[in-house]
C-alpha cells in the first residue's frame, strides 16, 4: 500500500502512509522512491541509446568486460537524480567517469576497502553483454547501503518491462505493466527439482566452472541469462531454484541483488556458507562469490556438492 501511494505522486497520501511508519521506514520508503526514478530514467536513456545502434562499445580490462555510452549515460543520470535528492551520501559506481556536479566518490583504499560504511552502488547497466548484443536481459541495479549493509534496492531491467524494489525486512515488490507484486516466499524445492542460475565466462576461472559442472548431475540444468541481475530476477520468480555466481562479481553485481534475493524468502551465502560482506569493492582485490537458495535446506545441498 505504501508503495503505491509514493509512486501516485501525492504528497498527502505520502504522509498519511509515512505516519505510521518509524522515522527509518519513512526514510527507506524515500530513498527508495528517488531510486526509481533514477533508475527508469537511466533506462529509457539506455533503451534509446541501443535501439539507435550507436552504443559506442570499447573493452576495459578483456574482451569479455566492455563498457558502452549506455553505461555512461545510465550512470551520470543516476547520481544527478539521487544527489539532488541525498547530497550527504557519496557513491561506488563501475564506470570510471567525472562524477556529476556535487556528486562524491566514497572514501575506498588502495586494497580496495570501503572507509565508510554509507553509500549508494550503482551499476548502469548490468548485462553489458547483452546490451551491446541487442539483448533484453540488462538492468540498471541501485542499492543503498548502511552501516556496511543493504537496505534499500532497486533493480530495473527495461527489456522485461519490470522493476525490482526491495526494503530491508519489508518483502520485495515486482511492478510490470500489469501492476505490483509481493513476493515473500519462494517455491519449495529440492535441488534435484530445481534449474539452477549459473553465473558463467572467463572471469569465473575454470576450477570453478568445473565445480559448476558438478550440479548437472544433480538437478534439472544449468541455465544463464548472462547478467546477474537477470538470473536474480528467474530466481526471485522461482523458474531457478538457485543462482550461483561462484567466483568474481563486485560490490554494485551483488549488494542490490542479494537484499531482492533475501526479501523474496531466499538464503544468501557465499561458497563456504558464510554470509556476505559488503565492506570491500569485492572484484579482483577481493575476490568473492554468492549463492541464492530458495531455502536453507537447498542451500545445504549446494555446499555439499561444492564441498565433494
Amino acid at each position: 500500500l505504501a508503495s503505491a501511494m509514493l509512486m501516485s505522486g501525492s504528497k498527502v497520501l505520502r504522509v498519511a502512509v509515512w505516519s505510521f511508519l518509524s522515522m527509518a521506514e519513512a526514510r527507506y520508503l524515500q530513498i527508495r522512491h528517488s531510486m526509481q526514478i533514477a533508475a527508469l530514467q537511466a533506462g529509457e536513456a539506455a533503451q534509446e541509446i541501443q535501439s539507435s545502434r550507436a552504443l559506442g562499445r570499447r573493452t576495459k580490462s578483456g574482451h569479455f568486460d566492455i563498457v558502452t555510452d549506455g553505461d555512461v549515460a545510465s550512470q551520470r543520470i543516476v547520481m544527478e537524480q539521487l544527489v539532488k535528492d541525498f547530497p550527504e551520501v557519496p557513491f561506488i559506481a563501475e564506470e570510471s567517469i567525472e562524477p556529476p556536479k556535487g556528486v562524491r566518490m566514497a572514501s575506498v583504499s588502495d586494497t580496495g576497502d570501503i572507509l565508510e560504511g554509507t553509500f549508494w552502488t550503482v551499476d548502469p547497466i548490468d548485462g553489458t553483454s547483452n546490451f551491446a548484443s541487442g539483448g533484453k536481459d540488462w538492468a540498471v541495479a541501485l542499492s543503498y547501503v548502511e552501516d556496511y549493509e543493504p537496505v534499500v534496492a532497486v533493480v530495473h531491467l527495461p527489456g522485461r518491462g519490470e522493476t525490482l524494489a526491495a526494503v530491508k525486512g519489508q518483502g520485495l515488490e515486482s511492478t510490470t505493466a500489469d501492476g505490483m507484486e509481493f513476493i515473500r516466499s519462494l517455491p519449495a524445492r529440492s535441488l534435484g527439482e530445481s534449474l539452477v542460475g549459473a553465473e558463467m565466462g572467463g572471469f569465473i576461472g575454470r576450477e570453478w566452472l568445473e565445480k559448476l559442472l558438478r550440479f548437472t548431475d544433480c538437478s534439472l540444468g544449468l541455465r544463464n541469462v548472462f547478467s546477474t541481475t537477470g538470473n536474480t530476477c528467474d530466481f526471485v520468480h522461482g523458474v531457478n531454484g538457485c543462482l550461483l555466481h561462484l567466483n568474481g562479481g563486485w560490490i554494485w553485481d551483488f549488494a542490490p541483488t542479494s537484499l531482492c534475493a533475501k526479501e523474496s524468502g531466499g538464503c544468501v551465502c557465499v561458497r563456504d556458507g558464510s554470509a556476505m560482506q559488503f565492506r570491500t569493492l569485492m572484484g579482483t582485490m577481493h575476490p568473492t562469490s554468492a549463492i541464492f537458495s530458495g531455502s536453507e535446506e537447498m542451500k545445504a545441498e549446494i555446499l555439499e556438492v561444492l564441498n565433494r
